[in-house]
């Protein structure tokens, strides 16, 4: 357990302690503005029955609001949360079944919203995490980098399936200048076309796979820098990772 505190005369925990993803589990790690773990995860839920059809609890055409009350509770009971041992770090999961969707389909559904304009990014590309509010920059970045390093390990200790599939991936926030983040008129589309050529030259000349998209405030851009992990069996032992010899200053 974690370390206990009274804040306010009450208790409160403290999140320092992660559990383990259930096995034929998939899903995304997420984390928002507010840094409460079940307003977090109520906030997830919430945006993946908006925005991917699956999970919504009207998709079966309810007509009748007992249906849909019976339809939302099914829903919602197919998602479960994780805690990762992260601050504001939620994993929310699904069980994988017939029908379901895996990680990169959702993913795919969130990034079609996003390019409608929705209030919420994806951060990161090739390890799904969905952020529902750009204005803790600095925090997300430590997040991520933490919360991933973690759950990379754990997702394929549980899913071998994923030792073929998985990079490790660093995410960048690129705070541009302060000209266009005060001007009213470049929104984050504007901030993509202008910083993204030179920070996809940067990358490629340090030998990195990397892609860009624009963060939730028009100030920042995301820059994904991936890493790709290489698995091998040698001696028809156990599966193994052996990492690409490059380092991510």
């Amino acid at each position: 357990m974690g370390k206990r505190w009274v804040y306010g005369g009450q208790r409160a925990q403290r999140e320092t302690t992660s559990s383990k993803i259930p096995d034929n589990c998939d899903g995304i790690l997420v984390t928002s503005a507010c840094l409460e773990s079940r307003t977090v995860v109520k906030s997830v839920i919430q945006i993946l029955q908006d925005y991917v059809s699956i999970f919504s609890p009207l998709r079966e055409g309810c007509a009748t609001l007992e249906d849909e009350l019976a339809a939302l509770a099914k829903s919602g009971s197919r998602l479960i949360a994780v805690p990762t041992g992260v601050r504001g770090f939620v994993f929310v999961g699904w069980m994988r079944g017939p029908g379901d969707p895996d990680a990169n389909d959702v993913v795919d559904c969130l990034r079609k919203a996003l390019a409608e304009g929705k209030a919420f990014y994806q951060l990161s590309r090739i390890y799904p995490v969905l952020a529902t509010s750009g204005f803790r920059a600095a925090e997300i970045r430590r997040g991520v980098t933490k919360a991933v390093t973690s759950y990379l390990t754990t997702i394929e200790d549980v899913d071998s399936s994923a030792k073929s599939r998985c990079t490790e991936e660093r995410p960048f926030l690129i705070n541009v200048s302060a000209s266009v983040r005060h001007n009213g008129s470049c929104n984050s589309r504007d901030v993509e076309r202008e910083a993204s050529d030179a920070a996809l030259a940067a990358a490629q000349t340090l030998g990195w796979h990397a892609s860009v998209m624009p963060a939730a405030s028009d100030a920042f851009l995301v820059i994904n820098v991936c890493r790709t992990i290489v698995y091998y069996t040698m001696r028809n032992d156990d599966c193994k990772a052996s990492y690409t010899a490059s380092v991510l200053q």
